[in-house]
């Protein structure tokens, strides 16, 4: 039995394929596999998680199936798990360290509206200058790119790394250029609103993870 204490999971998909219809990466595939209805008929058959990777790695995550889901399913949250359980890839590990030591050497942001940029948008700083300057705002420099990249492979976020990054964004004004943090943080936070996401955020898991954000509202 599922109770608002539970939440429901792919063994309550009933294959109604609405999630299918509003999925980008079922439009791109045109492949029944490549959707959350896929993934979830495929995991209530037995199927090994290795044999859904290609899938698991294609989504991304844009949380358009979570609210037509007739069966209140997290769809996205369900992604997330089974990713969690698969090998990491080597090369986004090492992304998100990277990131990571970026984040710890980063100064304090200016007072005011931030904007945090995400990885794409800060590889190209000509064009993040003048983001900044259309906004009239300034730049976070520890902007949760290494949180992004763990959001995005189910990897592991330290507790004390999630509490720094929701230190340095509280309070304020918000522009984020990363999809998942975005979904996952709201485009702004208020300070006790901040801190209720950060309180069911971080529950630590048995390996000192934190479990993935629900959406902020």
């Amino acid at each position: 039995m599922y109770s608002n204490a539970h939440p429901r999971d792919y063994p309550a998909c009933s294959g109604c394929s609405l999630c299918r219809l509003v999925c980008p990466m079922w439009r791109s595939q045109r492949d029944p596999r490549y959707s959350a209805e896929g993934i979830a008929k495929a995991r209530q058959s037995g199927a090994a998680l290795a044999d859904l990777a290609p899938a698991l790695d294609a989504c991304t995550l844009c949380g358009a199936c979570d609210p037509v889901c007739p069966e209140n399913i997290d769809l996205s949250a369900m992604i997330m798990d089974l990713r969690r359980e698969l090998p990491p890839h080597p090369e986004l590990v090492a992304l998100q360290v990277g990131y990571l030591q970026a984040a710890e050497s980063a100064a304090p942001a200016e007072a005011g509206a931030l904007l945090l940029p995400g990885a794409a948008l800060r590889a190209d700083p000509a064009l993040l200058e003048k983001v900044t300057a259309l906004l009239g705002i300034c730049a976070a420099q520890d902007d949760g790119a290494d949180i992004a990249v763990a959001l995005e492979i189910g990897g592991e976020i330290a507790p004390q790394r999630l509490r720094r990054f929701l230190d340095g964004i509280e309070g304020r004004s918000l522009v984020v250029g990363d999809g998942l943090l975005l979904a996952n943080c709201g485009a702004g936070c208020p300070p006790r609103g901040c801190r209720a996401w950060a309180r069911r955020w971080a529950t630590s898991t048995p390996s000192g993870a934190v479990s993935p954000a629900p959406t902020f509202t």
